[in-house]
């Protein structure tokens, strides 16, 4: 692989910049430190999607569409968790929302209700899917177990990252004799900390799921082995979630 000089700038550029991101990267090291425990669970995702991902057989006819959503997927919780380490929460649920996503658009489009065309080139198909999805849901239509749980998660993950609510900013406030606004945004304490790291990981294997149950239903894949494994994996998330005490209101 060609390799490229570092490249270097004035010090006196860009200071501020240069400071924040140190202090990403300080923030980075110290999650990592604390979800030293947990990681792993990110880890064992992360082996089930590249492997759903990167199969030797060549892609059925029609699957690549599912196989770029999934892709996207994948990215986006890698891009979550990153930022959460870093302390960007509202960033970071905007990645997993992003994750959701795609695996609600794949879910749609293998029901009929979005084409690859107008994914790709009509906005207002896009933007008014999530309507089209919960409309058919109340007429009682059958929309298959998976598209309800992902749009709940979907309205809850933009609450707390995709709109400038109140508690978007409520980790921002420092201080309480003067209030100071902070670039990043403190978890209560380590228990915290590790209860939404795993959130955003749940997330991320509620979108695979997706993509595994999609490669079943609609191009007779075997995925049994990788069900199985992402069964297991949610099962011992789940077991380690019940030891922090935290539950959602």
């Amino acid at each position: 692989m060609e390799e490229y000089p570092t490249k270097y700038i004035s010090p006196r550029l860009g200071r501020r910049l240069f400071d924040f991101v140190q202090d990403e990267e300080i923030n980075l090291k110290n999650s990592l430190y604390d979800l030293a425990e947990e990681l792993h669970f990110f880890d064992d995702l992360a082996e089930i999607y590249n492997g759903w991902l990167n199969q030797e057989q060549h892609l059925l006819e029609g699957e690549s569409k599912y196989y770029a959503l999934c892709s996207l997927a994948r990215s986006n919780i890698y891009q979550a968790c990153s930022s959460y380490c870093r302390l960007h929460f509202s960033s970071a649920m905007v990645a997993a929302r992003m994750a959701l996503d795609a695996a609600f658009y794949a879910e749609m489009m293998a029901r009929g209700y979005l084409s690859e065309d107008q994914y790709l080139n009509s906005q207002s198909k896009r933007t008014s899917l999530g309507r089209t999805a919960w409309a058919e849901l109340k007429k009682g239509n059958d929309l298959g177990g998976r598209v309800r749980p992902i749009l709940t998660a979907m309205n809850t993950l933009s609450e707390h990252g995709a709109h400038p609510s109140p508690r978007t900013w409520a980790n921002r406030i420092m201080g309480e004799k003067s209030v100071a606004l902070s670039f990043f945004q403190n978890a209560k304490d380590s228990n915290h900390l590790k209860y939404h790291f795993l959130g955003i990981l749940w997330y991320g294997g509620m979108a695979l799921e997706s993509f595994l149950l999609i490669g079943r239903e609609v191009f007779r894949q075997d995925i049994d082995h990788r069900l199985s494994m992402l069964e297991e994996w949610k099962d011992r998330m789940e077991t380690n979630k019940q030891k922090f005490g935290i539950w959602p209101s």
